[in-house]
């Protein structure tokens, strides 16, 4: 990587092309679970909320479920109205820490430099293997080189690292998600055929082994291997 004359990182066309990649696959793959505008979003987890305040509410509350964010602490989100209208948290779900991941992720691909490359970084700071934290201490071997105390406090998102692995393992998220949605409809079932019974009865064995089935964990640095 170079740098031109207004300072501005100059980035080889390879490396531009696997960041323009990359970065789509995060943004349709969080469009599809998230996104309020696009067609896939209306059918993923904001169009269900939607639905359900119909059916519910008879959908007094749309205009503010299309509006909601994320997360945020001083009005209702996305996490409110799902606890609101589903009768369980978001985060109850073994799934959550990854999608709450790729939301962040996304968010941070789409605005870079910000609140949620911070909080990347924050949940992952092995994505950034090549970035020494200026306020800690550098150990190389029996050596430990006095922490600078100057510098940022967070790396250019830019710098990011993703491996293929961690993609994998956000779709592996989604997936659950919806998997153990679709399972707690069936189990409100009054009257079940008896295929639905038996997929009910494999599916605490199935979630049991999702542990050993990631690919990917942000508590493993980037080479190290499985992350089951």
């Amino acid at each position: 990587m170079r740098k031109s004359r207004n300072c501005k990182a100059v980035v080889a066309p390879e490396q531009s092309f696997l960041h323009r990649t990359w970065s789509n696959c995060f943004r349709l793959l969080w469009r599809a679970t998230f996104s309020p505008f696009s067609r896939c979003g209306r059918r993923g987890l904001r169009g269900l909320l939607i639905a359900r305040e119909k059916a519910l509410f008879a959908g007094k509350a749309e205009t503010k479920l299309q509006r909601a964010v994320w997360q945020h602490a001083n009005q209702e989100d996305l996490h409110n109205h799902f606890e609101r209208l589903m009768g369980f948290p978001f985060a109850a779900f073994d799934s959550y820490s990854g999608l709450d991941f790729l939301q962040c992720l996304a968010s941070a691909i789409r605005h870079g430099d910000g609140s949620s490359a911070k909080r990347v970084h924050a949940l992952c700071p092995g994505l950034w293997w090549n970035w020494i934290d200026p306020y800690e201490p550098f150990v190389a071997g029996p050596f430990v080189i006095p922490a600078s105390g100057g510098g940022p406090r967070h790396p250019p998102f830019g710098a990011i690292t993703l491996p293929e692995a961690l993609l994998e393992q956000m779709i592996q998220a989604v997936l659950w998600f919806w998997e153990d949605l679709d399972n707690l409809r069936c189990a409100s079932f009054r009257r079940k055929h008896h295929t639905v019974d038996v997929r009910l009865k494999c599916w605490p064995g199935g979630r049991a082994g999702r542990q050993a089935k990631r690919v990917w964990s942000a508590a493993v640095p980037i080479g190290s291997g499985s992350a089951s």
